[in-house]
């Protein structure tokens, strides 16, 4: 008995459609892990953003509690003086400056009760242009080394931009990076003459503890722009290449604000107390 039946094989037409929507699928199963994993390091971006921004409004508000201003020592908060300004994209960014007591008994160096003269600035990321950190520098043993360059018996110390601490080169400071992808840094004090009970508060961009009879303002507001990684970049790529990031930038940064009340602000002095 013959058997006619007959085994072919796939016609070439059936193997391009099958290749067709086999490239179809992959394609979009690429796609998928591509976005997840977009989507994944956003996020991971997103909450390291979060976590250093909260965390550098914590270090700043720890150092403004234990400030220090007297007849001598003197607290600065204006635009930032570094040569050249850190404009991060245009805006000019504050400098902080001030005087914090340092107790750290388990310091050898330093075992008195003594002060450190802190500064909060702005500077573009050495490694890559057009991104930028927030530092925080300090001088510590150098206020007892030599005292009549420091707060101890220089008043100018935080204004004066020739002293070689904190004015236009900044040499010498032992400056750590607190935060990357800093696209603003803004310090606003409250004037101390104005009442903030009964007139309401006057911010200033500019303040300097010697032309308020050596008080320090009551509070201090800090404002502090994070971007992620990724938007940084392309910012700076933008800016590399001359072409507008406004959109970008605003899409993507992230504000984080705290209030600082300072402890030794006398309230006697205020209007509201005569």
């Amino acid at each position: 008995m013959r058997n006619d039946f007959k085994r072919r094989g796939f016609t070439l037409i059936e193997l391009l459609a099958a290749v067709s929507i086999l490239v179809v699928i992959v394609t979009i199963v690429g796609m998928i892990f591509a976005e997840s994993d977009k989507a994944w390091t956003t996020g991971t971006q997103r909450v390291d953003k979060n976590m250093s921004g909260r965390a550098a409004l914590n270090l700043i508000a720890h150092d403004l509690q234990y400030v220090v201003v007297d007849d001598i020592i003197s607290m600065n908060v204006g635009l930032d003086r570094y040569t050249p300004a850190s404009d991060s994209y245009e805006f000019a960014n504050s400098e902080l400056t001030f005087a914090s007591i340092n107790n750290d008994p388990t310091d050898a160096s330093d075992p008195e009760r003594a002060v450190r003269e802190m500064f909060y600035y702005v500077r573009e990321n050495p490694d890559v242009d057009d991104m930028y950190q927030l530092m925080r520098g300090y001088h510590s043993d150098d206020i007892l080394d030599d005292p009549a360059e420091h707060c101890y018996q220089n008043p100018g110390w935080c204004t004066d931009p020739d002293d070689g601490m904190g004015g236009l080169t900044r040499a010498g400071i032992a400056a750590q990076v607190v935060c990357e992808n800093v696209s603003g840094f803004a310090v606003y004090a409250a004037d101390p003459w104005v009442s903030t009970f009964e007139e309401g508060s006057s911010m200033l961009r500019s303040f300097y503890s010697a032309d308020y009879s050596n008080m320090p303002p009551p509070y201090v507001d800090v404002c502090l722009e994070l971007l992620n990684d990724r938007p940084a970049r392309q910012i700076a790529e933008l800016m590399d290449s001359g072409a507008s990031y406004t959109n970008i930038l605003q899409k993507n940064v992230t504000r984080f604000t705290a209030r600082v009340y300072l402890q030794n602000w006398d309230r006697r002095w205020s209007p509201e107390i005569p």
